[in-house]
């Protein structure tokens, strides 16, 4: 801060040190997910008082945090600040504390009024909520679109809002402490369980992911116990400790079911100890890449990209098949289109080549797995000549492992195509070009992500403007003009292409 915020920040009754409140009121894993952003505002300002608002129960993830002076209760989540009179006692309690800044990384109307009428001189948020952003002192782009930048590094980001100098911390940091270990112990010693020689099984989502099938956890665990490895299944809420019931019931091995049966603190420590965590992109999973304890990630869902919700720098496999599905990806989908796909075999190869490592504070972040588990590829064929570069990169991405299909409006180059490309024929298709309408549909319902063209196309780049209207994240158009060659230098172009989410 200059002095001339200094002297604004005076001016609103500040005395003492730099006061700063970071609003996190929601999930398990969001807030854990907001821990780089707690030590990017750290090294902006290394002398102020950091505090957290959340809700009550997720408490114990940061009362503990070296860089986190206070946690402060939400009152809304509690219930206590209901009605008109109840919002302006919790105002009040906001401006006892004389913050002089808030960070926004959960933002809604009702914080963004509470942080205004409370005075908080410098409130700091994302300039794409344009109803809210009037309210904001300092803002910058959370670009949600452009998936190469995972959640982390989204919330994060805040803090080039006020201070640009600043490098991003990296480190999602939970601390372990002795109480947590010893609450942890007690439930190993009652249930026989050594460090690092057990699976933790969270089979539920936050709401974001599908979960992934009852009997193939229940197939899971009976694999596991045949090979002497002790399972534990976590859930918290009733729903969870249902589908638990469910699972054991499918199962044939003895399993520890803990659901209902650990508080936070416990499972922060079972986590830590635990040899490998097996779940969505949900709590306990974010909560194992913090403490480095190695996670497989199960991703049906193609809206939940990898990119954006995978474990963060720690070891982990990422299975999903979300390609196989031809639905259009909708919240609230039940069909089981993108979870048959994902077999027991490969849930149990990835946790076999995490298996057993050394914890591991952080490791590298690398998106190469990421980028295969969340985009998805299409060859768009023209012309006759161009179907030997087409196929051979068809074959590069899909000996890389990615997702990858054929497109043309001509029936004779998708017979061809069919006859020199090693993919399905259900994989290579050929609409029309008028029927604009169709092309929509394609790019939507099998979430293509990356439009690769040997010519230019001027109807693929205005379909996938088009197309943004029912995916996560339009597609990017990549020039065609040599073969598949090295890995990482295309992997380089593609993550370009989506940074500037346009065509290279």
């Amino acid at each position: 801060m200059g002095d001339g915020q200094w002297a604004r920040v005076r001016r609103f009754g500040m005395i003492g040190p730099m006061r700063i409140l970071v609003i996190r009121p929601d999930a398990i894993g969001d807030v854990v997910l907001m821990m780089p952003l707690i030590g990017s505002i750290r090294r902006a300002y290394p002398d102020a008082d950091i505090y957290t608002l959340q809700q009550p129960y997720t408490i114990p993830l940061t009362q503990h945090h070296p860089d986190i002076h206070a946690v402060i209760p939400d009152w809304k989540r509690m219930g206590t600040a209901r009605g008109l009179w109840g919002f302006w006692s919790y105002v009040k309690h906001i401006r006892s504390y004389g913050f002089s800044m808030v960070f926004l990384p959960f933002n809604t109307g009702y914080y963004t009024a509470l942080v205004t009428l409370a005075g908080i001189p410098f409130r700091i948020g994302d300039s794409n909520r344009l109803p809210l952003s009037p309210f904001l002192t300092h803002r910058i782009p959370q670009p949600f679109r452009n998936v190469m930048l995972h959640e982390t590094e989204l919330s994060a980001r805040l803090i080039w809002a006020i201070r640009p100098d600043i490098p991003l911390s990296s480190h999602m940091h939970v601390p372990v402490t002795d109480a947590m270990k010893e609450a942890a112990d007690s439930l190993m010693a009652d249930h026989q369980l050594t460090s690092r020689r057990f699976v933790i099984l969270h089979p539920s989502s936050g709401g974001g992911n599908r979960m992934w099938l009852k009997e193939r956890y229940a197939q899971l665990i009976d694999e596991l116990g045949a090979k002497g490895i002790s399972v534990v299944l976590t859930g918290a809420t009733p729903q969870d400790i249902q589908r638990l019931a469910d699972i054991r019931a499918l199962s044939q091995q003895p399993v520890i079911d803990l659901g209902g049966k650990t508080s936070l603190e416990a499972l922060i420590g079972l986590v830590h100890h635990a040899g490998v965590v097996v779940g969505t992109d949900t709590g306990p999973t974010h909560i194992a890449a913090a403490v480095g304890t190695p996670v497989v990630s199960i991703a049906p869902s193609k809206f939940v990209k990898p990119l954006r919700w995978g474990p963060w720098a720690t070891p982990h496999q990422v299975v999903s098949h979300s390609f196989s599905c031809h639905l259009w990806c909708k919240p609230g989908c039940k069909k089981n289109d993108c979870l048959t796909p994902i077999q027991t075999d490969e849930v149990l190869a990835a946790i076999g080549s995490l298996w057993p490592q050394a914890p591991s504070v952080i490791v590298p972040v690398d998106r190469r797995e990421w980028l295969k588990r969340s985009v998805s590829h299409m060859v768009y064929v023209t012309q006759v000549a161009d179907i030997p570069l087409a196929v051979a990169h068809v074959d590069g991405l899909r000996q890389w492992g990615a997702e990858v299909m054929l497109s043309t409006h001509h029936p004779e180059i998708r017979r061809l195509l069919a006859a020199h490309a090693q993919v399905s024929e259900r994989l290579i298709h050929c609409i029309p070009r008028w029927q604009w309408w169709r092309w929509c549909a394609l790019l939507i319902r099998y979430d293509i992500g990356c439009v690769y063209l040997p010519r230019p196309s001027r109807m693929i780049r205005v379909l996938r403007h088009l197309s943004a209207l029912g995916q996560y994240v339009p597609p990017v158009t990549l020039s065609l003009t040599h073969p598949f060659d090295s890995e990482s230098a295309w992997m380089a172009h593609l993550m370009r292409a989506f940074q500037h989410g346009h065509a290279s």
